[in-house]
């Protein structure tokens, strides 16, 4: 899986500076505040993955998910989020599964890379690993 970089962010470019709201003005020493609504970001990528990649991730990510995935989302948690979105026209079902090697709840099942101190890079299923580092 060559096809995600291997060593952290490249460098700020042309098309990140088109995107990107100056919040310095001026001589450069005078900052004003950009909200977040009128700052898009930075660093975008046309391409990250081919299809076949992109297929490859969400297929291993769904079977982590499957295998320990733990839901954040109680009965009284899931009829608020309910009401909040009641105006939506098709509102999503409501989903806060999360996977983690920390123990959060007995209901859990530990992802096997563990947390922490004793987290383990190897642990992490290979195309996961790839897409992340």
């Amino acid at each position: 899986f060559a096809f995600w970089r291997k060593e952290g962010h490249r460098k700020f470019n042309n098309k990140d500076k088109e995107h990107m709201r100056y919040v310095i003005r001026g001589n450069g020493n005078t900052a004003r505040h950009v909200s977040r609504w009128q700052n898009p970001g930075v660093r975008l990528e046309e391409i990250v993955s081919s299809d076949d990649q992109e297929a490859a991730l969400v297929s291993e990510v769904k079977e982590i998910i499957r295998q320990y995935g733990c839901s954040h989302i109680d009965e009284e948690l899931s009829r608020f989020y309910t009401a909040q979105m009641a105006y939506l026209p098709s509102a999503p079902e409501v989903n806060m599964t999360r996977v983690t090697g920390r123990y959060e709840s007995e209901t859990q099942s530990l992802a096997p890379w563990g947390y922490g101190d004793e987290f383990e890079i190897e642990k992490v299923r290979k195309t996961l690993f790839h897409a992340a580092s």
